[in-house]
């Protein structure tokens, strides 16, 4: 079956409606992809890392899902750092003496909330496109690409 619609002007517009052939069987919906380790062992979701303040600061954000597994996390004495995978520059998390250190600390992790931690980019090294790993104690997020 043919349709032919008519546009504005002189342009026209032809659909063609062909018969579908037999059916080919359904193909089998693929199994859910496994939890990523960040998930199953840390109980987050890494949800981005941007650049912020004209590129000199890196905006680490991530979920919590599990606040048993992300209490480690979010502890004031880990020290959070990050690394870039090209150069090797290691990025610290900047702490000032009247605001403290630039993420969220808590006892007390809230499920579904997001957390931050920020990082110095100095003389803005980092940029979009960049793959870097963060580090916060023992947990790792390896090739986060900052956006």
């Amino acid at each position: 079956m043919c349709m032919l619609l008519s546009g504005c002007g002189k342009s026209h517009i032809v659909v063609d409606f062909a018969e579908e052939p037999d059916a080919e069987p359904a193909a089998t919906v693929p199994e859910a992809a496994p939890e990523p380790l960040t998930l199953q062992q840390w109980g987050i979701e890494v949800e981005a890392l941007r650049l912020s303040a004209a590129d000199r600061m890196l905006d680490f954000r991530y979920r919590v899902k599990d606040p048993q597994k992300a209490h480690e996390l979010l502890k004031n004495d880990q020290k959070p750092y990050l690394v870039d995978k090209a150069t090797g520059l290691k990025l610290l998390m900047p702490a000032s003496t009247k605001i403290g250190p630039l993420r969220q600390a808590t006892l007390k992790p809230q499920a579904d909330r997001v957390y931050f931690v920020m990082f110095a980019n100095p003389g803005g090294f980092i940029k979009r496109g960049s793959k870097v790993d963060v580090f916060i104690g023992d947990f790792v997020a390896r090739d986060v690409v900052v956006q």
